[in-house]
């Protein structure tokens, strides 16, 4: 079987702010469309599942929509039809400050978010300053819907035009089919405008496979991998995350 690191606990995004920039190699960088974290896996493809972005100037929000999906109950990632990959085309130039992930049915009515297994976004025009051979990835979240608040003074750094690829895999544990559901992520946002700028955090990804390949075959019996990934840079961690299924 193949076993992927993010649902061992194993994933962790990490936020560092650096004493200086790091030099973002693109020349080695992978770019893994179609499923990074899907680990090689195939899934039949949802239909109709948009990307919708909307931007308020007076709150400086966006709120991302994917969706609609429709949920039947007791359904597993492998049988559930999933979402392509889509991209968000960031429309100014500033910094991300948080992400606050929910779900909600058509009307907006909340969802149970152990209906999501996992979405990642990748920033398709950075690489990971740990990993340079792999895509920066900004963002996570499972089925905790794990909100990643504002952290005073600091934001990720984005310029208009950046292309954010938006990876999502749902599934329906439960005895309750959903219809018509979707992803609704929130993001505060500061644009070049702003008369005291923020300190740039880098998020990276700490992988059990190291700047590998991001799922291994899970022997039988008790089984224990480890990573170690070396910092490159100084800095202040500023941020850790994990997610785990049963």
């Amino acid at each position: 079987m193949r076993l992927q690191f993010l649902f061992l606990l194993l994933f962790a995004p990490v936020v560092f702010a650096q004493t200086s920039a790091p030099d973002h190699d693109m020349s080695q960088m992978q770019h893994a469309q179609g499923g990074f974290m899907q680990g090689g896996m195939h899934h039949e493809m949802a239909k109709g599942v948009l990307l919708d972005a909307k931007s308020n100037s007076t709150t400086h929000t966006i709120t991302l929509s994917v969706g609609p999906m429709n949920l039947p109950a007791n359904t597993s990632h492998m049988k559930m039809p999933q979402p392509a990959d889509l991209v968000w085309t960031i429309p100014m130039s500033g910094w991300l400050l948080a992400y606050h992930p929910k779900i909600v049915d058509s009307g907006g009515a909340a969802v149970p978010g152990t209906v999501l297994h996992h979405v990642a976004f990748w920033n398709e025009n950075r690489s990971d300053f740990l990993c340079p051979n792999k895509e920066e990835h900004i963002f996570g979240a499972g089925g905790e819907l794990t909100d990643w608040a504002i952290i005073p003074g600091f934001g990720y750094r984005v310029e208009k035009g950046d292309r954010i690829r938006i990876e999502t895999m749902i599934h329906n544990p439960t005895p309750t089919s959903y219809e018509q559901v979707f992803l609704e992520i929130s993001i505060p946002y500061l644009d070049d405008a702003t008369p005291a700028p923020v300190k740039s955090f880098y998020p990276t990804w700490i992988d059990v496979g190291v700047c590998g390949n991001s799922s291994y075959d899970l022997p039988p019996g008790p089984s224990k991998k480890v990573g170690s990934v070396p910092a490159k840079y100084s800095g202040i961690l500023l941020g850790v995350g994990g997610h785990i299924h049963e």
